[in-house]
């Protein structure tokens, strides 16, 4: 009986352990050797970071959040690598039924991608909520799938190689982001296309950064209404930034009759600022870029094409004055390239009436080209219309080496009228008033004769070009010997004295071209090399370099800075000279008469360097 006991025990081990390992498989939660935990289903998605906690979170297959989503803890750091799947939702209007962000979150979504294959919102094969099978479910939540709230969380989110493509999709109800009170980033490359009906937002939010590589926006419907980006908060300032090395681009080819950024509630302030690329094409909108509330306090909208940066836009009236009743400043900087073409028949590119305080200055850019309608359009408006009140505002540092710029009033098709003007040489803002040209517009022989109808054609021009003009350093005249320096012993005293140049050449001239700025910024140095070495000078004979005011710079192989240009003589268009004659310049001063009658060779080498900093 002992051992019918025991075996029977094995039997029904044998078979537990038979019965365990035929059941099916069901979700879990996996610890991985980097720290993440692998889930299989939307529960255990919950479960993994509501009840364990979890803030490193990897997905191992296509999931669908449970009907009631979950808030993340507070203050917390979270990390979700989508690992090439994606997320459905099992309803698809409703804030609690997503991830809610809470106060002072930082979270990461990475490796994401989600590509609808219906046109409707729905799909009927996705996984339900346990794993265990598959529901009817949500391609996303209205309120995307990370929801923020009109009070400012002062939270963080950062989609970083990111699908989410609802091209497919022709319903109502399918907005990408609800992320107020969130401020939300782009790292990576980043794919985001958004076709639905209903004239849905894109982002219901405050806008976003670009850190890094490409993000693209493809938005394929004709109308938003609410505008692309639309913001409810007037206490959080509005963005859509871009930095260096970044790109956006936002893609609107059948969009209308709307803004592309509309404020519920105008913000305190907003920016927009560029130090990458920037690439907006919507061809077909015909509303003002900003639209909604009008801020009834002093709003402030910054937008700032930094260093370097490359813009191109085409769009409805970019600088729409009328929405802002703060300052309206608008700076393009260095070396910048920046193109915009007004996407509206019939109107301007400046809409409104600007503030005093409102600012347009191009500062050192490499070109900017300002259109009323892109280039070919029978009815394309001037920029500016009948309105004078918007100067745009040049600015040359000296120190990039431009000489100004060659400003180029272009037109369409129907007109046949042109005008091509330079703005040479010019520090500081030189159009205070557009009516004022003739006071501001020079060319390189000296003045150009503005005209009233040159001023009008500026004015009227249907499209505008500023191109930066690279300023010029070069050697005009240099001095050519060869210079000879024949004295005797008797016309020496005893103490030594100056040995001045002689023979048929005994002046030196200088002239150097400088158009790189308002004043001269250049050095002259000079070195002297013995042919050979029984060339080389006694000691009692030193070749110096005798200036002006009488200042003696000793000369050896060593370059030896002689002067600038602006100890020069200006002789107008960028030109400087400088003549000394036999008694100064390179001379050779001998400290005794004990001379040994001699021929001494040398090479002069003459170098011109820039002084700019």
């Amino acid at each position: 009986m002992r051992i019918n006991k025991i075996s029977l025990l094995v039997f029904l081990a044998s078979l537990l352990a038979l019965l365990s390992f035929s059941r099916p498989a069901e979700a879990a939660i996996t610890p991985q050797p980097d720290g993440y935990y692998l889930v299989d289903s939307g529960n255990d998605l919950k479960t993994a970071v509501v009840t364990n906690g979890y803030t490193n979170i990897r997905l191992s297959q296509n999931i669908t959040l449970p009907s009631a989503g979950f808030t993340l803890k507070t203050n917390t750091s979270y990390n979700f690598d989508g690992n090439g799947f994606g997320i459905f939702a099992m309803t698809q209007v409703g804030a609690t039924d997503v991830i809610q962000m809470a106060t002072g979150d930082a979270v990461v979504l990475m490796n994401y991608s989600q590509t609808a294959t219906t046109t409707t919102a729905t799909y009927a094969s996705a996984p339900n909520a346990a794993g265990t099978g598959t529901t009817t479910a949500y391609w996303n939540n209205y309120y995307g799938l990370f929801s923020g709230s009109l009070t400012d969380l002062k939270a963080t989110m950062t989609y970083q190689n990111c699908t989410f493509d609802y091209g497919s999709i022709t319903a109502a109800n399918v907005q990408m982001f609800y992320t107020y009170g969130v401020d939300v980033s782009f790292s990576g490359n980043n794919h985001f296309v958004q076709n639905s009906t209903g004239a849905q937002e894109f982002m219901e939010g405050y806008g976003w950064t670009v850190l890094d590589g490409t993000t693209t926006i493809d938005y394929l419907y004709s109308n938003i209404a609410y505008g692309l980006i639309s913001q409810a908060n007037a206490a959080h300032p509005y963005k859509l930034d871009v930095n260096a090395g970044a790109t956006l681009n936002i893609n609107a080819p059948t969009l209308a009759a709307d803004n592309l950024w509309y404020w519920y509630t105008a913000p305190t302030s907003a920016e927009m600022i560029i130090n990458g690329t920037l690439n907006i094409n919507a061809p077909k909108q015909t509303l003002n870029f900003l639209g909604g509330a009008v801020s009834s306090s002093a709003m402030t909208f910054n937008m700032t094409f930094g260093p370097n940066s490359q813009t191109n836009i085409t769009a409805g009236p970019l600088w729409s004055f009328d929405n802002v009743n703060g300052a309206f400043n608008t700076s393009i900087g260095s070396n910048a390239s920046f193109t915009y073409n007004q996407a509206k028949a019939a109107s301007t590119a400046f809409a409104g009436t600007p503030n005093t305080s409102d600012s347009f200055i191009i500062n050192n850019a490499s070109l900017v080209s300002i259109a009323g309608l892109g280039t070919g359009s029978t009815t394309a408006s001037a920029v500016f219309g009948t309105n004078t009140a918007m100067p745009i505002q040049l600015q040359v540092d000296s120190t990039t080496g431009a000489t100004g710029y060659t400003i180029g009033g272009f037109t369409n098709v129907a007109d046949t009228t042109a005008a091509v003007s330079s703005a040479i040489n010019v520090t500081g803002n030189i159009n205070p008033n557009l009516a004022n040209m003739a006071t501001v517009l020079v060319d390189n022989a000296g003045t150009h004769p503005v005209s009233t109808t040159d001023q009008g054609v500026y004015q009227k021009a249907k499209r505008l070009v500023f191109t930066l003009v690279p300023g010029i350093l070069q050697w005009v005249t240099s001095p050519i010997g060869p210079f000879q320096y024949e004295h005797t012993v008797a016309s020496l005293a005893s103490s030594g004295g100056l040995l001045t140049r002689t023979g048929a050449v005994t002046d030196m001239n200088f002239g150097i071209m400088d158009t790189r700025g308002a004043t001269p910024n250049f050095n002259i140095s000079l070195a002297a090399t013995p042919e050979t070495t029984a060339d080389t000078l006694p000691a009692n004979l030193q070749m110096e370099f005798l200036l002006a005011n009488g200042t003696a710079l000793p000369i050896n192989t060593a370059a030896t800075t002689l002067f600038t240009g602006t100890s020069m003589t200006s002789a107008g268009s960028g030109l400087y000279t400088q003549t000394y004659p036999a008694n100064q310049g390179l001379v050779i001063q001998a400290t005794d008469d004990h001379l040994i009658a001699n021929t001494y060779n040398y090479d002069l080498t003459w170098t011109l360097t820039s002084a700019l900093q």
